[in-house]
């Protein structure tokens, strides 16, 4: 077997072990945040230390599904430009168990804390709807942000979903279906900053500052090279 292609797959894996992690990260925050009220928790050292953890967590996770397992080897197949677990004797796949359960775990837990979050959204919005109309806008924007974080987690569970059930769909010997994954892989990579680019306002109103003023910017170097060049004019 190729030993580029395990190493490619080592990577592979154990970015997508920190993905499905940092999903419950994710919905975490939003639950200490929104449902707990404890706004002190997702301090930065807190973070660095946990991400410290995870990726112990994971760097272990992806050793013990490469080289660790009985079976399957996670590989990258540069001929179909995919993603697989090379099982040739139809052996009982440890790998793709341990695969499994990080993505049920994960999308369970992440799951279970956005409903959390929604129906303390949902509670305080009744709560304030006859009170305040600043509450009741920072309950509009909870659930925007809400919906933003279930949107990413969407991409991710569709990913590991349909990866998982390829191989039971894709007819033998049309192994070239299996290059839908990294496409899919690709869009759940890039769900964040898409989603962040189409739905929140503030990143909107942020990219819009910025390019209006590398306008003016510009506009303001046009304007002193004309009037530069009007002066030599006169000048001569």
């Amino acid at each position: 077997m190729n030993k580029l292609a395990v190493i490619f797959g080592w990577i592979f894996i154990n970015a997508w072990y920190m993905e499905c992690l940092v999903q419950i990260v994710m919905a975490a925050n939003r639950f200490c945040i929104i449902t707990l009220k404890q706004y002190h928790i997702f301090t930065f050292k807190f973070t660095m230390w946990l991400f410290v953890i995870l990726i112990s967590i994971t760097t272990f996770s992806a050793v013990c599904t490469q080289y660790l397992f009985p079976c399957c080897v996670f590989i990258s197949d540069h001929t179909i430009m995919s993603f697989m677990f090379v099982n040739p004797d139809n052996s009982y796949s440890y790998s793709n168990l341990m695969l499994v359960s990080y993505d049920i775990f994960c999308t369970s837990t992440s799951t279970l804390c956005y409903i959390s979050v929604f129906f303390s959204i949902r509670n305080s919005y009744k709560e304030v709807s006859h009170v305040r109309s600043n509450q009741n806008n920072k309950a509009n924007k909870d659930i925007k942000y809400l919906l933003q974080f279930v949107f990413i987690s969407v991409f991710y569970i569709f990913t590991w979903v349909l990866f998982e059930i390829l191989p039971h769909i894709v007819p033998a010997g049309q192994v070239e279906w299996f290059s839908v994954v990294p496409v899919l892989v690709t869009l759940n990579c890039s769900s964040n900053s898409v989603i962040y680019l189409c739905v929140n306002r503030e990143v909107q109103k942020s990219i819009q500052f910025a390019w209006s003023r590398s306008k003016v910017s510009i506009s303001k170097v046009s304007t002193n090279a004309t009037n530069a060049q009007s002066s030599a004019a006169v000048d001569n």
